[in-house]
């Protein structure tokens, strides 16, 4: 599921001394390394934790993806957040971040979010490019801090850049996964949030749910307990039927929801059908056609893969013989439900 952004503070539970420790990182050096094993809610604690740490008055944050190229994604994110974009135009990256400082007159942080993508992804030049660049920008004393975000089993691939960034290591983050009692409090939290009743004991209901949740590493997913907790509640809806009770969480519900694999089977199986059955209702004969859209935006290694909408449409209808409107239909439906998201400086 997507990651919490600034508005969802309310809801953005678990992480407050992890957020203050961030917080203090930001003013101890120019460069920041945040890194975690995957599903410990990096992006979620810089885009919801962090942004809210900081007024509107004290920085500018752009967070950048790679998408084609990160040097690009870098020079579009800076170009759509200028006021004066004329200057911009040409110029190496150090004078449009300095640009960009006189637009603003606030300190620029640079996130560059899912940095893991440049190493699965990109090319040896590309990545080299990268960091020639940011140590330029180090060395340059501008108004900058930057802040790479990534998951933790890529951090050997930074090793040899050691040499042209020495300090590349100094300010390190570990966003570690959440201890036991941590998700039961976010549970119980959330629930209170969102008016759901947990069955007495509240405690062993809470606790059922995250051993639910349990990989076969014994590690809670967090994006996987979003997914659980919203089956719980449409399970617990549509067993109420027409009466009129708030949604509970109790021992007979965990038993009917079943464990986390049934879960996310149940939960993409859903949201495919959804799509190939509205495809059909508009007259097209493809019974895969959502799975084949969302298995050309993933990786072998588990992530998300950035692809330009054109180069995914052209791909599908050449070698999956789909049409561009199930292409595109298949692409908004899946961005509506969250499975994967548009980006706009793309």
């Amino acid at each position: 599921m997507d990651s919490y952004e600034k508005e969802d503070i309310k809801e953005f539970f678990g992480r407050d001394e992890e957020t203050k420790a961030l917080f203090q990182k930001t003013f101890e050096s120019n460069l920041i390394l945040l890194y975690g094993l995957s599903g410990t809610g990096k992006t979620s604690l810089v885009r919801c934790g962090l942004y809210n740490m900081f007024a509107d008055t004290d920085w500018l944050p752009l967070l950048i993806r790679r998408d084609q190229n990160i040097i690009d994604s870098l020079n579009t994110s800076i170009y759509n957040a200028a006021f004066e974009k004329e200057p911009l135009e040409g110029q190496p990256i150090r004078k449009q971040i300095h640009s960009l400082y006189l637009d603003y007159y606030k300190p620029i942080y640079l996130f560059f979010d899912q940095f893991e993508e440049l190493f699965i992804l990109g090319s040896q030049e590309e990545a080299d490019r990268f960091f020639w660049l940011i140590a330029e920008l180090m060395q340059a004393k501008l108004q900058v801090k930057i802040v790479l975000i990534m998951r933790e089993e890529y951090l050997a691939n930074l090793d040899k850049y050691e040499k042209i960034i020495p300090s590349l290591f100094d300010n390190r983050f570990r966003v570690e996964r959440m201890r036991t009692e941590d998700i039961q409090e976010v549970i119980s939290r959330s629930a209170d949030r969102f008016g759901i009743e947990i069955e007495e004991p509240r405690d062993q209901i809470t606790s059922q749910i995250v051993e639910n949740i349990r990989n076969e590493r014994g590690w809670v997913d967090l994006a996987n307990m979003q997914v659980y907790l919203d089956r719980l509640f449409r399970d617990d809806a549509k067993s109420r039927g027409e009466v009129e009770r708030p949604i509970r969480f109790s021992q007979a519900l965990l038993q009917k929801t079943g464990k986390l694999d049934d879960v996310l089977s149940r939960f993409l199986d859903e949201q495919l059908e959804t799509i190939n059955r509205e495809l059909t209702q508009q007259g097209f004969k493809n019974e895969d056609a959502a799975l084949t859209v969302l298995a050309q935006l993933v990786t072998n290694q588990a992530t998300k893969q950035p692809r330009l909408i054109g180069a995914v449409i052209d791909s599908l209808i050449k070698d999956k013989k789909l049409s561009e409107q199930e292409v595109t239909h298949c692409i908004q439906r899946l961005q509506e439900m969250r499975i994967i998201r548009y980006l706009e400086q793309a």
